[in-house]
Formats: C-alpha cells, structure tokens, sequence
C-alpha cells in the first residue's frame, strides 16, 4: 500500500472515472478527500485540510479549475491532472510541475506517480 497515511484530494465530476479512482486510491491506503465535482467544493475541501497530493480533472461541473490548481501549486502540492485534453504548450505557470494523464488513463500510473511525488514531497 504505498499511499498509507496520505490524504489525496480528488477533483472529478464524471462518476464513474470518480469511483475508479477513489477505489484506486483507498486500495493503495491513501485517504481519499472528495471527490469534488465543483470548484467551489474543491475550494472548501481545502479550507479545511490540505492534501500531500491531488488527482484533478482539468474541467470540472462548473468550469476550468486552474484557479484550484493555482492553490496546490503555490504549497508544492504534487498534482495529477487527467483529462480528455491532451497536455497544452503553453500551460499556466501552476502546471508546470503537475504530471499529465489523458483519458483513458493507466490507473496504475497515477498510483505510481503520486507514490513517488509524495514520498518526494515529505522527504523535503
């Protein structure tokens, strides 16, 4: 289990990618925060507890959550975006760093990179 005793926000309005993951994410011992299928429940999730990494689809129920990925980015929150969109050339500043998976997607991957990003993450 190479999430336990890490909390993983989860930004993803289409339900059944929601359940896979999440899934994914409890079997690997993480604690899943979410999933949030709006920004301004990604916003308030936040308030509240700020996650060692996220799993953010790019366009949520109410729009393009760069402004949650803005949030992450500046606390060095390693972020995981999937998307039906392939990766722009010119991404905003606060994607720099976050790793890309275009639907369809190898949910093992994502594991593999937020494993790694975290341990990287808490090692610093």
């Amino acid at each position: 289990m190479r999430l336990t005793g890490r909390s993983i926000l989860l930004c993803e309005d289409e339900p059944l990618i929601a359940l896979d993951l999440e899934g994914a994410l409890a079997s690997e011992g993480a604690t899943v925060i979410g999933p949030a299928t709006h920004r301004k429940q990604a916003h308030e999730l936040l308030t509240s507890v700020m996650p060692d990494a996220a799993v953010l689809d790019i366009v949520l129920l109410d729009g393009d959550c760069t402004d949650v990925a803005e949030v992450l980015a500046s606390k060095g929150i390693p972020i995981a975006v999937v998307s039906v969109l392939s990766r722009p050339e010119n991404l905003p500043p606060h994607f720099a760093n976050a790793k890309w998976f275009t639907k369809p997607f190898s949910t093992d991957e994502i594991m593999d990179f937020l494993a790694t990003a975290t341990v990287e993450r808490l090692s610093v």
